[in-house]
């Protein structure tokens, strides 16, 4: 009796099967890392900023209007804006810094009353 070595139909189509969902269950869980990872360096971009522009404050007498010239971007993709939030002098009372990543298009802002990093815009 001669036995024949080969793969049927059904087993195939069950190796196709469970090697597509081991691919979808990785897929997803790299998308959560790096939508997570993205958050991160904005989140730590928006408190360097911040820091930044505090340190500026200190020594100039106001905040700044635009990101300070010793902050640097950890990210090229991240995008830093800074917004004034009016007092009743010249000289902005407080600032709002957002954090825009290009290509995530994720979106977060810190204002330097709060000192809280959030979601949004400011």
């Amino acid at each position: 009796m001669s036995r024949k070595y080969g793969f049927t139909v059904i087993e195939i189509l069950i190796v196709v099967v469970v090697i597509g969902i081991l691919a979808g269950i990785g897929f997803v869980s790299y998308n959560g890392w790096r939508k997570e990872t993205v958050r991160k360096a904005i989140t730590s971009d928006l408190q360097n900023a911040l820091s930044a522009a505090e340190q500026e404050k200190n020594f100039k007498g106001s905040y700044p209007t635009t990101p300070p010239q010793s902050f640097k971007s950890g990210s090229p993709d991240i995008v830093i804006t800074v917004r004034t939030i009016p007092s009743s002098g010249s000289a902005p009372a407080a600032i709002c810094i957002e954090g825009t990543h290009s290509q995530q298009h994720l979106q977060m802002h810190i204002k330097s009353t709060e000192r809280k990093v959030v979601d949004g815009a400011c």
